[in-house]
């Protein structure tokens, strides 16, 4: 399971939203409910490999990517300064 911020999916929703809006100018903001369930979805997505983590974690901006983890008791824990840490090594 992965841990995911409240705050991180309420801003990557209005980023897409506001993406869409300048295709369709007439969709609805995402409301509260829809945010909320959304976050459930991604709290119940498991990683199988750090490559799903991190493709997982990249849809989000820098700042958030920080303070997704992986929850360690259900499998490997990935943070982002273990992707770094690798980057320098290859």
């Amino acid at each position: 399971m992965v841990y995911v911020p409240l705050d991180a999916v309420r801003r990557l929703m209005l980023s897409r939203w506001e993406k869409t809006r300048v295709k369709n100018p007439k969709a609805p903001r995402p409301r509260e409910w829809e945010i909320r369930v959304e976050w459930y979805k991604m709290l119940e997505f498991y990683p199988l490999s750090s490559q799903d983590f991190f493709r997982f974690r990249s849809q989000f901006p820098f700042v958030d990517q920080v303070k997704i983890t992986h929850n360690r008791y259900t499998g490997p824990s990935y943070r982002a300064t273990e992707e770094r840490t690798r980057r320098r090594r290859t």
